[in-house]
């Protein structure tokens, strides 16, 4: 049943204030920590539940916990922190930070200068840094799931309710999809997750808070780029900002940045933000034969040019059994 004003759950170490919003299957509340600051408590609507079978109905459940799991993994000053979980009434809850503010969805303008909007989209890149090294892809990025916390320039990535883990295949259905936001990948149910398509919804976030307009759904851009329509340069941006939108947001995945690093490195850095440092090789193995490969090249030169007495020296310093002993693993 709905949850009323007043109302205590977990033994009374809640005291449910209001409701906050809905979603596809959740709905949030406001509540009153005892002894603590207030938090948000998120759980499944009604309506949902009452169509359920049990089994599904416990589906979903385990759905909510494993997301509570997700987000106590990820820790971030940029991702909204889980404190608690729990099941009561055969029902489960998840209880997360309040963060005070406004999405980035509701602001009372349509658009932010360009600064700004790097700023936040910087912070939101760098929270995902996070959840795809825990093995996560958040597959909903979009305005209305950043929050901006009241009175300061900073960004809160929230609502990791459709998380896929990088080898799991989607399965998913459109009404899971956000129209402008979900890459052409994500209406595939073959298709697995994985960070670029975070990659994609993250410039396209860019977009409609730069543009005010939510992007042309994937879909039909299919269609768009059959009549060499493509998206649109927004004016007033910088030539950089534009080339990461159009690069972010190719259909093709192959041709986008395959990870976030990878696109925010194609973004101005706002003045005072400390860019990421350089991502590590992706193969060290591959690098480290390269410089085995290398060496071995000089030896075989110098003893080319020096003879048999250079031969034998190299040979005995290879292989004497102090120098094997003292190797490094």
């Amino acid at each position: 049943m709905s949850l009323q004003a007043d109302e205590t759950l977990h033994g009374g170490d809640y005291q449910v204030l209001r409701s906050l919003n809905q979603g596809r299957v959740g709905i949030s509340y406001l509540a009153q920590r005892k002894g603590c600051d207030r938090v948000v408590i998120k759980t499944l609507r009604d309506d949902v539940l009452a169509q359920l079978t049990p089994d599904k109905r416990d589906k979903l459940n385990n759905k909510l916990i494993k997301e509570a799991v997700r987000l106590a993994r990820c820790h971030h000053p940029n991702i909204v922190r889980c404190l608690d979980s729990f099941l009561e009434r055969a029902q489960a809850f998840i209880v997360m930070e309040f963060v005070a503010g406004d999405d980035l969805a509701s602001l009372p303008t349509k658009t932010l200068p360009e600064e700004e909007v790097l700023t936040y989209i910087r912070q939101v890149g760098e929270a995902l840094t996070v959840v795809h090294q825990e093995g996560w892809v958040h597959r909903d990025i979009k305005p209305a799931n950043i929050m901006l916390r009241a009175g300061k320039s900073e960004a809160v990535l929230i609502d990791f309710g459709v998380t896929k883990g990088f080898d799991e295949t989607l399965t998913s259905i459109d009404s899971s999809n956000t129209n402008g936001f979900s890459p052409l990948e994500l209406y595939d149910p073959n298709e697995q997750a994985q960070p670029y398509s975070d990659v994609y919804a993250l410039a396209a976030t860019l977009y409609n808070l730069l543009s005010g307009d939510v992007p042309p759904n994937a879909q039909k851009r299919v269609n768009l780029q059959r009549k060499r329509q493509k998206l649109p340069d927004i004016p007033g941006v910088s030539a950089e900002t534009n080339r990461a939108i159009r690069e972010g947001m190719e259909l093709d995945y192959g041709d986008r940045p395959q990870t976030i690093e990878e696109f925010l490195a194609l973004l101005p850095v706002p003045q005072g933000v400390k860019p990421l440092p350089p991502q590590p090789p992706r193969d060290p193995i591959n690098l480290y034969m390269l410089y085995v490969g290398i060496l071995a090249i000089i030896v075989t030169i110098i003893v080319t040019i020096f003879g048999q007495d250079i031969r034998k020296g190299i040979d005995n310093w290879f292989f004497s059994p102090g120098v094997e002993e003292n190797a490094e693993p």
